[in-house]
């Protein structure tokens, strides 16, 4: 399973934050012999059955918060389990790799199926979320773990909440189009409704993009319904709002042009509903 690395070009400086791990203060051969004689002790006790593997994980689609980084834990023959991780970091880097997972470890080959290279992701319970980071030992193995499998500006370490079934990718994509269908069809109130009622249950899941699609949508509706007061709280709430024109909006993406470009189609047409609800077309 290979990992891939994506990135739009550009030459602003990085500064990465990394933990340092330090290595052992024994002997070489002093470790050998403890693990050995670890392995043999933990062996003996699973066979008297006194020591169990750890439960699998849930399986199922999880999520950040902002919606940035999304994990797939599934199960295949015999138990074993596997997962695929996806990351958004800033200007279009992102992360995309899969792996195989056992005992709560996550393990990622970035090298080739004749050379292999091997990258280990903990995947921890904390509550009903798994907190999940690259787990490398040294600097130079970490910063190529880091590489392999991320974008200069991106990583994926973070808490990853187990979605409820309406926050996953495929259920959100087909409540947007029941809300085109809705809306479309004449029917603004069932349109609201249907994304109001995704904005209360997905709402902190949802990706920076779309929040703010969504709440000029909604913004649509209500003032098709003419509750053009609604109308403009809703899109109060959108990063595009807090500025006059696309000059001031460019200004809080420096560093970021791709970024600014993704955003400034979503943000002109918050300033055309604004328009529409405040009665200045």
């Amino acid at each position: 399973m290979r990992a891939r690395a994506a990135g739009a070009e550009d030459n602003v400086p990085v500064a990465l934050d990394r933990a340092l791990l330090g290595g052992l203060s024994t002997s070489p051969l002093a470790v050998t012999m403890k693990r050995r004689a670890l392995g043999a002790a933990v062996a003996a006790l699973v066979a008297a059955g006194l020591v169990t593997a750890a439960e699998p994980l849930a399986t199922g689609e999880y999520g950040t918060e902002d919606g940035w980084g999304t994990l797939v834990i599934s199960s295949g023959t015999a138990g074993q389990q596997s997962f695929r991780l996806s990351a958004e970091g800033a200007n279009g880097h992102s992360c995309g790799f899969t792996g195989s997972l056992k005992d709560g470890e996550g393990r990622v080959n970035v090298g080739t199926r004749a050379e292999l290279s091997i990258c280990t992701v903990t995947l921890e319970k904390s509550g009903a979320a798994l907190s999940v980071a690259l787990s490398v030992k040294g600097e130079d193995a970490w910063e190529h773990c880091r590489s392999s499998m991320c974008g200069a500006r991106a990583g994926f370490d973070g808490t990853y909440f187990l979605l409820p079934t309406p926050c996953t990718d495929a259920a959100r994509q087909q409540t947007r189009e029941s809300f085109v269908q809705a809306f479309h069809s004449g029917d603004y109130q069932q349109a609201a409704e249907i994304f109001e009622g995704l904005q209360a249950q997905c709402g902190r899941f949802l990706k920076w993009l779309e929040r703010d699609q969504i709440r000029n949508n909604l913004a649509m509706a209500l003032h098709r319904l003419g509750r053009d007061a609604e109308c403009l709280q809703e899109l109060s709430k959108t990063e595009a709002a807090t500025v006059a024109d696309e000059s001031k909006l460019r200004d809080r993406f420096v560093g970021v042009p791709y970024d600014f470009e993704r955003y400034l189609p979503i943000a002109q047409t918050t300033w055309k509903v604004q328009s529409a609800c405040s009665g200045s077309k």
